[in-house]
Formats: structure tokens, C-alpha cells, sequence
């Protein structure tokens, strides 16, 4: 049986019409005094976060029996007893790093008018073999550390839209 050429064109606009709308997320902002972040429903914002984080963004857990989540996080830290710039925040990071864990990959950062620090480091955490992606900025007395974080083997799996997450981060 023949398919006319005007029905195939027309079932093709349509599977790509249904891609692109697949491919559609809403945003969400996060706004405070100090900063804002933007991120897609991919990410859900835990309402109540610990250890000190100003927020957390997991990625919903594949299975149930799963304790463990990618996230991104933020974490504020005020330097106004230690006066640090980034180039000593970041030194003091990668000792850090290089003291617990390994250390993949550490490189300033400079975009526009944003400047940064970025590690990319990897070890065990509660049991898990996890790979973290690390933004440091300081401003104004304040350290703020940005991380992805993943099990290793799920790390890239998610990197491309945490990294896009990660990247929106602005501080005012």
C-alpha cells in the first residue's frame, strides 16, 4: 500500500511537534537577597533541608528501596573571622579535597563578570561511591559552595542538566 507524500510529512510534524514538547520542562527560581538559581521539575526542592544547606534539589530516587539521591546543593559560609578571597577559599577547598578524596579536575572559572572556582572530585560517601561537581564563589564575606553530587556510575547521567542548573546560579 502507497503512503501519499502529504501523510508521511504530516505524521513526521507531528513526532517532532511531540519530541520537542517531551523535551519542555518547567522552571523554577529560587530568590533570596544574595542569590538565585534556576531548575527544571527534573529536580524536586526539599522543603526542609539539613546540615546546613540553604536548599536542596534531589532527583527523585529511581526505586524506593534507594537511600540514596542526586542532588545539587548550596551551602553559605561566613568568612568574616578569616577575611579569604577565592584564590586562598580555593586553596584551602583542594587541600581539603586532596586530603579525604581524589581530586579530578580543579580550574578558575571567569564568565562575564562572574568568576569562580570548580572542582570535580570523587570517594566514598555513607557507603556509596559518589562524584561531586563544586562551585565556590566568594562575595562579600561569604562562601558560597554549589554542588552536584551523584553515585559515580549515575554521575553523567544527570551531569548535563545539573551542570545548566549549577551554571544559573547568580549571585547579586
Amino acid at each position: 500500500m502507497k503512503c501519499p507524500i502529504k501523510e508521511v510529512l504530516i505524521i513526521c510534524c507531528l513526532l517532532v511537534v511531540q519530541g520537542v514538547y517531551a523535551q519542555h520542562k518547567k522552571l523554577h527560581d529560587i530568590r533570596e537577597s544574595d542569590y538565585s538559581i534556576r531548575y527544571s521539575e527534573t529536580f524536586v526542592r526539599d522543603e526542609t533541608p539539613s546540615k546546613g544547606a540553604s536548599f536542596v534539589l534531589k532527583i527523585p530516587r529511581e526505586s524506593a528501596f534507594e537511600n540514596f539521591s542526586a542532588n545539587i546543593n548550596l551551602l553559605i559560609q561566613d568568612l568574616d573571622t578569616l577575611n579569604y578571597n577565592l584564590d586562598q577559599y580555593a586553596e584551602l577547598t583542594e587541600q581539603q579535597i586532596k586530603s579525604h578524596v581524589e581530586l579530578f579536575d580543579s580550574q578558575r572559572i571567569k564568565k562575564g563578570n562572574r568568576e569562580y572556582h570548580s572542582f570535580t572530585f570523587g570517594g566514598m560517601l555513607m557507603g556509596y561511591n559518589v562524584k561531586f561537581l563544586q562551585y565556590d564563589f566568594v562575595q562579600n564575606n561569604k562562601a558560597y559552595i554549589l554542588t552536584y553530587t551523584a553515585k559515580k556510575d549515575q554521575f553523567d547521567v544527570y551531569f548535563v542538566e545539573a551542570k545548566g542548573v549549577m551554571d544559573s546560579f547568580v549571585l547579586k
